[in-house]
């Protein structure tokens, strides 16, 4: 199995997402998502949590690894950014994803592990996964899979979906007001 190039990595200088071109036509008014130089130790304070260092960005916000100061254990610290959340719509999707995630408890889907939320951002905090992305572990290994090891990742990906698929999630959608499950 050989993995295409990402043709859809971000744009440099920030990331604008499906959703938000799609509820707002004009650009100027859509938050993209700054580059940000900062170390994540002086970003934001959770109670409980330290935070290490930056892991990524997605089209809300971005992801932090993170520490439970009490357990420290590792986490995955999601961070709905303030311009984001200043929209209605993309604060209720995430926590409509926090809700949804709650209910979610299966081997091969990361975990909920607490939510949190102040004055300045909304924080998901998530089981970290320190083997990074499949197309990652790919690129260690030369780029390909043994037939059994792909299989393997197969089923257990196809195995996370059908529990989602089963637990019947109901979103609606504002792009044409039905109601979707």
């Amino acid at each position: 199995i050989l993995f295409p190039p990402d043709k859809n990595a971000p744009p440099p200088g920030g990331f604008l997402c499906n959703d938000c071109r799609l509820r707002n036509a004009d650009p100027n008014r859509t938050h993209k998502l700054p580059e940000n130089n900062q170390t994540a130790s002086n970003l934001f304070s959770i109670p409980g949590y330290r935070t290490l260092r930056h892991l990524g960005k997605g089209g809300m916000g971005d992801v932090y690894l993170g520490q439970n100061t009490e357990t420290l254990e590792k986490v995955a610290i999601k961070v709905l950014r303030p311009d984001i959340a200043s929209f209605d719509d993309c604060r209720t999707d995430f926590l409509r994803e926090v809700e949804n995630l709650k209910r979610m408890q299966h081997p091969n889907i990361i975990g909920w592990k607490d939510f949190q939320k102040n004055d300045e951002a909304y924080f998901l905090i998530q089981e970290y996964c320190s083997g990074g992305t499949l197309r990652n572990w790919m690129e260690l290994h030369g780029g390909t899979l043994e037939l059994r090891t792909a299989l393997d990742l197969t089923y257990q990906i196809l195995d996370g979906l059908d529990y989602i698929h089963h637990l019947h999630f109901t979103q609606i959608s504002e792009l044409d007001d039905r109601e979707h499950q």
